[in-house]
């Protein structure tokens, strides 16, 4: 807190908010109501994966493809951050 290292947990310092929060995506209220962990896991998987195949088609379409030919020299730039020294 403040720059300084805290050892002492938040919630041991103040005791958190005892507010019933109702859960109105769809999503959420089925995932929280559902039987087992392993089905939470299971849905949770499958829109993770969807999502990232739509990025990935997304992306895709704005990549330009590069062709290169055997022994074609082709210049590296090797991407890395310097930090600066503030005296």
């Amino acid at each position: 807190m403040l720059g300084r290292e805290v050892l002492t947990p938040a919630t041991l310092i103040a005791q958190p908010p005892n507010e019933s929060h109702k859960h109105t995506v769809p999503y959420v209220t089925t995932l929280r109501h559902s039987e087992t962990p392993c089905v939470k896991h299971t849905r949770v998987r499958q829109s993770t994966a969807s999502v990232a195949k739509t990025q990935k088609t997304y992306i895709d379409q704005h990549v330009k493809l590069s062709t290169f030919a055997v022994d074609q020299l082709v210049w590296l730039l090797a991407q890395t951050s310097y930090q600066t020294e503030q005296t």
